[in-house]
Parts: structure tokens; sequence; C-alpha cells
């Protein structure tokens, strides 16, 4: 019994360690999400110290939710492979039916 306990509280403690911690990180809107009117211009960034080598910067970008306009900030990521480049999403203007987000891709 005194084993089972022992085994369950060095379980519990060496998680976090043996699985890593888990974060959630705003994704790029899904292509489709409609404004009435275009976003405010982009907020000036203080981009934080480089994670690690090779880290991708990936900017800030208005969403348009619930009727109002939401900054989401940048943040660094790391490249898919070697050789990807990030393509910044952008709003575009589609006449009557307002402007649309085109989200940013890996290339």
């Amino acid at each position: 019994m005194k084993k089972t306990w022992l085994f369950i509280a060095a379980a519990a403690l060496l998680s976090p360690f043996l699985f890593g911690c888990v974060a959630r990180i705003a994704a790029p809107p899904p292509h489709g999400i409609y404004a009435p009117g275009p976003p405010p211009d982009p907020i000036v960034e203080v981009r934080p110290a480089i994670p690690f080598p090779d880290a991708v910067w990936i900017g800030g970008w208005w969403i348009f939710s619930d009727g109002r306009w939401v900054w989401t900030p940048g943040r660094w990521e790391r490249r898919p492979h070697p050789r990807a480049h990030w393509h910044p999403g952008y709003w575009h203007y589609e006449g009557p039916r307002g402007w649309v987000y085109r989200p940013g891709y890996w290339r």
C-alpha cells in the first residue's frame, strides 16, 4: 500500500516534466471572417527576447469578433521546416460584403 502511494505521488510530481506544459496560443482566424470596415492601424509591438535560435516573429493582427476589433499580440514560433518563411495575414476589401481576413501561412 505504501509503495502505491509513493508511486502515485512520484507520478504526480514528475508528470509536468515528462509530458511538458501545454500552452494555448491564439491561432490566426480562419478564412472568411468579415468586418464592416477596415481594421485599425496595427499596434506597435515590442518583441520580447528571442526564446530559441532561429525563432520567427509572427506579428500581431486585428480580428473582428462580437462586433468589435480585438488585437491578437505577436509571438515567436518555430519554423515547420528549416527553409520555411512566414507570409503574414491581411485584411482585404471585398466590396459590399465588407472586409475579409486572409490568414497568414508558412511556405
